[in-house]
């Protein structure tokens, strides 16, 4: 017997194969039954993800509904992610949540909570070291996405601290703030 071209009907009693109830129940089982069968087969992709291509990994973002997932990440973040996708839905809302999603994708973040640093009652401040990315607009609305997303409402964001080390040495340090991001690039000596 194959499962992919299944037919209920032959399944049942010759009896009952002339009752219009079965014969309803049969023909509905046998539209939907068969969408069940693929995803089944894709079971697999789940138990192999570190050795998922691309399109896999789009393909099983999307198949578990992973709510923070970019096509333009590496193949290393997007199987990190799709590992980490139902630790980030049970925890969601944590502070610890957010750092190790931040983490997951820039490699480094600290959070401090409102009590660490003096704030107000409920904030946070996100500290992201050594991202090694351009840092521009899109990035900036890229950390508000997230942070609305994993926060819950009753937290609020002060800050989030962006400190780059340089690679070349240089004597100058620049730090200079815009919208709720502070940029902190602190010269190599």
């Amino acid at each position: 017997m194959n499962l992919t071209n299944l037919n209920l009907l032959q399944l049942f009693p010759e009896n009952f194969r002339d009752d219009v109830d079965i014969k309803c129940l049969a023909s509905a089982f046998n539209t939907i039954f068969p969408k069940f069968i693929e995803k089944i087969v894709r079971i697999r992709l789940f138990s192999r993800i570190e050795s998922l291509n691309v399109n896999e990994c789009d393909f099983m973002a999307h198949e578990l509904n992973v709510d923070f997932y970019e096509q333009s990440w590496s193949i290393t973040q997007k199987r990190n992610a799709l590992l980490k996708a139902f630790y980030f839905k049970i925890y969601k809302g944590t502070a610890k949540v957010i750092s190790d999603y931040i983490a997951n994708v820039y490699n480094s973040a600290q959070i401090q909570e409102w009590f660490e640093y003096s704030g107000l009652q409920y904030h946070f401040k996100i500290a992201i070291k050594n991202i090694n990315v351009a840092v521009d607009q899109i990035l900036i609305d890229s950390f508000d996405k997230i942070i609305k997303k994993l926060k819950p409402i009753t937290r609020k964001c002060d800050a989030i601290e962006i400190i780059n080390e340089l690679l070349t040495p240089s004597s100058c340090v620049s730090y200079y703030k815009k919208h709720k991001v502070t940029y902190l690039h602190l010269a190599e000596e």
